[in-house]
This record gives C-alpha cells, sequence and structure tokens, in this order.
C-alpha cells in the first residue's frame, strides 16, 4: 500500500515536473497516449533511448517499470528523494537494484496516474491486478462533460481517472471503489495531482457510502462486465458474474435514488449478445420504460465469443496457476450457449434523466456476423504487385489487399458465410491465427472491403 501523505505525493510530482515527465511520455507516445495506456516494452525503451536527455533511468523506472541499479539512479536524482520514494512504498529496494513496488506512472490529459502493471507485464511481480487500467477507462474518460459547480459520481473508481478528470472543473467529486488496493491508489492519486480538497475517495460497494441526502449531477461508471464461470477466481475489477451484468444490474436499479432530476448517467461496459440484440440493452429498456429516463447506446466494437473465451482463459490462468483452460473455455461456451449469444459488444451509455424517450442504439462497430454471406461486386480485378494485390473496379484503383485478404475474396461465391470461409483458409494460417482469432481476422478483413465499396451482404441483421 502507498502512504498516504502530502510529504510523499509532492516529492513525487517535483521529480515529475523536474524531468518533465509528461512531455516526455508524449514524445515517446504521440497520439497513442491518449489512445491506449500500453505500449510495446522494447519500442517505449528505445524510444526513450533515442532522447538526448540525462534522466533516461528514472524514466525507465517510473514509466516503463524496468528495475534500474541503484548506483545509475543515484546519478539522476537525490538520496533524499529516492528514501522518501522508497518510505512511501512507490519504490523498493533489492541489494544494488531499485525497482517499483509494482507500479508504473501513466500519463492522460496532464494527469499522473500511478497504476499497476499488466498482467503481462515483463517486469510485473503480481499477476493478480487490482488497480485496472485499460482501452475502456480512457474511452470512458474522454466522454466526460460536465458544468461547472456540478457534483459528481465516479462509481467503480479504480486508479481514480475518470474522477480526477471531473475534479479539475467541478465543484465535488465522490469516487467510491470496492477494492482496498485500488481505493489506496486513488486515494495517492488525488493527493498527486493536487485535487484531494475536490475528489473524495470513499471506500465500499456501488452506492453504500453514498450518503441519504447526497444528489449527483453526473455520474460515471465503469464497471467490471466481464463474464465469469463460477467457483473460478478473477479479479474484482473485471467479474461481472456469469452474464455479465451482475453489477450493470445494481448500478442501473440505485440510479433513482441518488440523482437529480436532471442528472447525466455515463456508463463504459462490454455486454454479451447476438447478432440481433444485446442482453443488457434489452434490460436497460424494460426498467426505463415507466421512467423519465432518455438513453442511448453506441455500439464501439464487437468481437466473437470464441475469441473473447480463447482471451479470458489466457488471463485468468495467469491468475490461477492450476486452471484447466480447456475446462474453462467449454464451460464459458455452454454459459455463451445457454443465454444463446454470439458475441460480446463494447458500449458506451447515455442515459438523461428527467426526459422521456425510447432507448437508441448507434452501431459503429463492425457490422459483419459470422452467419453473413459476402457478395463481392462485378468487374473487380486482382492484380499481383509484389508481395500485395492491387484491387480495381471499372479499371479504377479501389485500394490493396495482402494475401489473407486475396484469399477471402477468392471464397465470396455468394454462398460461403464468413464462418465458412474461416474454417476453410485457417489451416493455411494456423501457425498465426488460432480458429478463433482467424474468424475475428475474416470479420476485419470483410469490414474493410465493404468500407472500399467491393463488396456487400447477402443477407442483414440489425446490428
Amino acid at each position: 500500500m502507498l502512504k498516504l501523505k502530502k510529504q510523499y505525493s509532492s516529492t513525487l510530482r517535483e521529480l515529475l515536473e523536474k524531468i518533465n515527465y509528461s512531455l516526455i511520455v508524449q514524445t515517446i507516445r504521440g497520439n497513442g497516449a491518449f489512445l491506449d495506456p500500453w505500449f510495446d516494452l522494447d519500442s517505449a525503451q528505445k524510444a526513450i533511448e533515442s532522447i538526448p536527455f540525462a534522466k533516461q533511468n528514472i524514466m525507465k523506472l517510473l514509466y516503463l517499470g524496468t528495475p534500474i541499479s541503484k548506483e545509475s539512479l543515484l546519478n539522476e536524482i537525490s538520496a533524499e528523494t529516492l528514501m522518501l520514494l522508497i518510505e512511501c512504498g512507490l519504490l523498493i529496494e533489492n541489494e544494488t537494484m531499485i525497482e517499483t513496488a509494482n507500479i508504473v506512472i501513466l500519463m492522460y490529459q496532464q494527469l499522473y496516474l500511478v497504476v499497476e502493471k499488466p498482467t503481462n507485464h515483463k517486469y510485473t511481480k503480481n499477476s493478480d491486478t487490482d488497480v485496472y487500467i485499460g482501452y475502456d477507462s480512457f474511452r470512458l474518460a474522454e466522454n466526460i462533460k460536465f458544468d461547472k459547480g456540478a457534483v459528481v459520481l465516479d462509481l467503480c473508481s479504480g486508479s481514480g481517472i475518470q474522477g480526477l478528470i471531473a475534479g479539475k472543473s467541478a465543484a465535488r467529486v465522490i469516487s467510491v471503489e470496492l477494492n482496498k488496493t485500488a481505493f489506496n491508489f486513488a486515494s495517492f492519486n488525488g493527493l498527486l495531482n493536487d485535487l484531494e480538497d475536490t475528489v473524495e475517495v470513499r471506500l465500499g460497494n456501488l452506492y453504500n457510502p453514498v450518503k441519504q441526502d447526497e444528489k449527483f449531477d453526473y455520474i460515471y461508471v465503469n464497471p467490471p462486465f466481464i463474464p465469469v464461470v463460477k467457483n473460478i477466481y478473477y479479479p474484482l475489477c473485471g467479474d461481472g458474474g456469469e452474464d455479465g451484468m451482475h453489477i450493470l444490474k445494481k448500478i442501473i436499479e440505485g440510479i433513482p435514488n441518488i440523482a437529480k432530476k436532471s442528472s447525466k448517467v455515463q456508463i463504459f461496459c462490454q455486454c454479451l449478445g447476438d447478432s440481433n440484440s444485446i442482453l443488457f440493452l434489452d434490460y436497460l429498456k424494460n426498467f426505463s420504460k415507466n421512467l423519465e429516463w432518455n438513453c442511448n447506446a453506441i455500439v464501439t466494437d464487437k468481437l466473437p465469443l470464441k475469441y473473447q473465451a480463447q482471451q479470458l482463459a489466457t488471463f485468468t490462468a495467469c491468475v490461477n496457476k492450476e486452471l484447466d483452460i480447456e475446462k474453462f473455455i467449454k464451460d464459458m461456451k455452454q454459459i455463451y450457449f445457454d443465454l444463446n449469444v454470439d458475441y460480446l459488444y463494447s458500449l458506451i451509455i447515455d442515459i438523461t434523466v428527467g426526459e422521456k424517450g425510447s432507448l437508441k442504439l448507434y452501431n459503429i462497430a463492425n457490422s459483419w456476423n459470422l452467419k453473413d454471406i459476402p457478395v463481392s461486386n462485378e468487374n473487380i480485378d486482382i492484380r499481383n504487385s509484389n508481395d500485395s494485390y492491387i484491387v480495381q473496379e471499372n479499371s479504377e484503383i479501389k485500394g490493396y489487399f495482402d494475401t489473407i485478404a486475396k484469399d477471402i475474396f477468392d471464397l465470396f461465391d455468394g454462398e460461403n458465410s464468413l464462418s465458412d470461409i474461416s474454417k476453410q483458409l485457417h489451416p493455411k494460417n494456423s501457425e498465426r491465427f488460432t480458429e478463433a482469432a482467424f474468424e475475428l481476422e475474416v470479420m476485419m478483413n470483410v469490414q474493410s472491403m465493404e468500407k472500399l465499396g467491393l463488396i456487400n451482404k447477402k443477407s442483414r441483421v440489425n446490428l
């Protein structure tokens, strides 16, 4: 746990500002720093080493999580600063080496965010990550909007990123987190960013720490939403129950008790569904039908559940060393079968309290499903050009294919579905892709072909 004293957070902040930490991160990552918190470690290290500045070791330590020799570090920071960061719990002295306490410091919108290294990090010391931050955290954060003077509730706070962004302008923010380690990190991040007077972090489960007389203008939620098999340990930050809606339903049911007459709610989540509907949206539509709620949902991404099951099994095995992966995948597929679902959808849900309206769905994700049958346009000509293929329609260049795209296109006969195409081509590509990953590859290629105007669907679905 990090020690929550201003002396320690101030020491760290002074160090970060002195070495122009934010500017260096921006130089290393470019626009990528705003899209995804994580990066290729080796590439980032080379980028740091290519920048002519004198604090490369402290950057490698704090941003990459790379252990550094104490001797090298003391050439860049004072012994007093090092001692305070060790006392705080941020750094650990291991004989002649200094390493972080399984943490790194990320940047987002000029905020310093102390978080744990992800499970797959090269130097991680703990495969069970409590303070998760990922793509979903950034997607919710980039959509945070509020009026000055607003009172904001940040549920399932995690690292505290949503509450901290709100705290830069809002009058008051209450951030709630159940996990004790995440609560500790969110509290420290408030101190580190000088927002402790505006952002109050409370330990507890969803609405339990909220007082009866507290009402909020804005409510932001990034809840656990991963569907997980019963009796399998999974990090609290992701476990959404077997249908992925256990926490989501509790959040929706509690909104009427803490919302003002014109409150706005935003939820970033992932939900199960089939080709035509999404389970949680069906629940939300039914729950809100007698309320003065106007609901909008944007579908931003879609993954086949066969692929999701494999990804989930790989991650779960990191925190369950004795996990029978094949049985886990089989159990997950049984859950999907029982629920009659095929895809995992990423959603941004906006709810305006006090406005009557139906639930509106906007889909900007891949509209292709594995059962869809693609049909190519007439007069398409594909010519080999070194390692790629030039695609022309009526002598006009429309784009370029790699070998996989060319093979996929060649199977468009008006009868083969995407699933059929994937099964036929996977043996040729089995060294690069699992069956599930290749299905996703086919879907993505077909989506690109549709955007080029080369194909259309023989049969269409709602989502």
